[in-house]
């Protein structure tokens, strides 16, 4: 009963954002089980190994993560959707030297990073991309547009070349969006082409910012209007490894 109880008030510490009291209700919940000679629940290991492999930032976090990753493994079947959590979150982690084998071992390993840091892959990334609020409509297809996979591609690959460069964790951009609709007559009847063009606050050449301005460029569009639009504003992004 105490491991259930503890268990539930750590689910809700990791609702309310409170990631180290999660983690370590999480634990007191497991040594709960083990003081009652009752087996962990897998989804409790689960749910532990998932907030700590999402929160850590240094290395002895991760492998924490993974030694509790190996747990919820063994501790359950494929398909298990807390499993499948687990799953992609250890999947990110394999450039930072994780050996995935030490997961198939009869025994739990003693440590999981024992290889080469590599550059990270573009499932490894987290992007956040903050658009101006406005009341009216103006933005919208500014927000649709960054919102697809393509766009979110342009940013991860620039990103993965910024990594090559300083091999740090995250990297930003503030990028200015030009947009206006130009008139062009059919003859019998007119349209409104759209043009776009990002640029980069910095003057730097290199970097993460002179990349996404030219990758978005190029990467997202916008439909014929039936009206002379203009505008210009600034976009946020940040890209991090998660």
């Amino acid at each position: 009963m105490a491991g259930e109880i503890l268990a539930a008030s750590a689910s809700a510490l990791v609702e309310a954002g409170d990631w180290e009291g999660a983690i370590r209700t999480y634990d007191q919940a497991m040594q709960a089980y083990n003081d009652s000679h009752a087996p962990v629940p897998a989804e409790l290991l689960c749910q532990s190994a998932s907030i700590i492999l999402s929160t850590s930032t240094d290395a002895e976090g991760r492998e924490r993560g993974a030694r509790r990753a190996d747990q919820c493994f063994r501790g359950s079947l494929p398909g298990y959707p807390p499993r499948e959590d687990v799953r992609r979150a250890v999947a990110r982690l394999r450039f930072e030297g994780l050996d995935v084998a030490l997961f198939d071992r009869a025994e739990p390993a003693e440590q999981f990073f024992t290889g080469d840091v590599t550059r990270p892959t573009i499932d490894a990334l987290a992007i956040d991309i903050q658009v101006p609020d406005t009341e009216d409509m103006t933005l919208a297809p500014l927000r649709t547009a960054l919102a697809t996979d393509e766009a979110h591609r342009a940013i991860a690959e620039c990103f993965v070349q910024d990594w090559e460069v300083r091999h740090e964790r995250s990297a930003h951009a503030s990028v200015v969006v030009n947009f206006a609709t130009h008139l062009r007559d059919m003859g019998t009847y007119d349209v409104y082409e759209p043009a776009l063009t990002v640029a980069p606050t910095t003057v730097a050449q290199d970097g993460f910012e002179p990349c996404v301005a030219g990758a978005l460029e190029a990467a997202i569009t916008f439909p014929r209007g039936a009206r002379t639009v203009a505008w210009r504003t600034t976009v946020d992004i940040d890209a991090h490894v998660q």
